[in-house]
């Protein structure tokens, strides 16, 4: 699903990059470096589960929560692109503002799977978009050759 904004396209999907794409814009823009806001708290229990992998909608709320809060504005998002993502889920304005800026993107079945575990390839590409990590590079890694991620991947191992 293309993303324009600003006329510039942001089109491509986190789960199927072609490794010869060059993403535009740059979005450090949109990262509040001046003010730190709490981006990781507690559940509703009032528990921080210390040993929890964080799920795709956790994620994308961490990341929605260091952009400034004209940048939120901007790309607020509130009526859903993804089947299972409805617009009462808790994460719901983060998941949504995130892939309307062009910063994440679902699957191509047309869903996001908030609950899913985010992948360190998945996180590796969202880091390389926001903080405009230079892509690719040498690197030693031994299991990420051919990896659709491979250039994100190698940007912020070499950071």
């Amino acid at each position: 699903m293309p993303l324009t904004r600003d006329g510039a396209k942001a089109t491509f999907t986190v789960s199927n990059v072609n490794k010869d794409l060059k993403i535009e814009p740059v979005f450090m823009q949109f990262i509040d470096s001046k003010n730190h806001s709490a981006y990781i708290i507690g559940d509703d229990k009032g528990n921080f589960n210390p040993n929890k992998n964080l799920t795709r909608g956790e994620t994308a709320t961490v990341f929605h929560r260091l952009l400034t809060d004209a940048a939120r504005q901007r790309f607020a998002l509130t009526e859903s692109i993804y089947h299972d993502v409805p617009e009462e889920l808790w994460s719901a304005l983060s998941i949504l503002s995130l892939a309307n800026a062009g910063i994440l993107n679902g699957y191509p079945d047309n869903t996001y799977r908030p609950e899913g575990s985010v992948t360190r390839a998945e996180f590796a590409t969202i880091v390389c978009m926001i903080y405009d990590v230079e892509q690719g590079g040498e690197i030693s890694l031994k299991d990420i050759s051919g990896h659709w991620a491979e250039r994100y991947i190698a940007g912020v191992a070499n950071k």
